[in-house]
């Protein structure tokens, strides 16, 4: 509707909602860190807009402190995807990882690359390099931990099949947490 300001405000809202360690109402700050429980996927994706309307919002001519800002965020969302990556090892963290973080990624870049050129500030190369090393290496990483584990010849099947199921049953606990709004019940899941 191009309410952007207005935007900008729920989806900080929305941030403080998903993660119960981050209590900020300023829509310039994002957490910090990622430690405890969180909403991870549902996280990622309201960082993810906000960062969207902070671009939209530098693109309709408020001022290059919009695109630090918008770059600012999206760092935090992948921050945020480094954290599930080294956390979660299911079918659904590698589906999010690959499906939605690779397109996070290639904004970030794009972003510090505008950054770069207005600003000539190196450490936005440096960054982008991170970025895209950090991207291919979480595909590879996911794929060499898989590989890793089935190769090993003294492994019982059993215990993968364990491994599994409990990865599941985790990924289920975690959908089950983002569904519910009863303090009482996310306690005792």
């Amino acid at each position: 509707r191009g309410t952007l300001d207005k935007a900008i405000t729920c989806y900080q809202q929305a941030v403080i909602q998903a993660d119960p360690d981050f209590n900020d109402t300023n829509v310039l700050h994002n957490p910090a860190s990622f430690y405890g429980l969180h909403q991870s996927f549902f996280l990622f994706d309201v960082l993810t807009a906000k960062a969207a309307a902070l671009q939209m919002k530098y693109a309709s001519g408020a001022g290059k402190f919009f695109l630090l800002q918008s770059f600012e965020t999206y760092s935090c969302a992948l921050a945020l995807s480094k954290h599930v990556e080294k956390i979660y090892n299911s079918d659904e963290a590698r589906f999010f990882l690959k499906e939605t973080v690779d397109t996070a990624y290639k904004i970030a870049v794009e972003l510090g690359l505008q950054l770069y050129e207005s600003t000539t500030d190196t450490s936005y190369i440096f960054k982008l390099l991170k970025y895209i090393e950090d991207d291919r290496a979480s595909g590879l990483q996911a794929g060499l931990q898989e590989l890793q584990l089935s190769t090993i010849p003294s492994l019982p099947q059993n215990l993968l099949q364990e491994e599994r199921k409990l990865k599941f049953n985790l990924s289920g606990l975690n959908n089950a947490l983002l569904q519910t709004k009863d303090s009482a019940q996310n306690n005792n899941l």
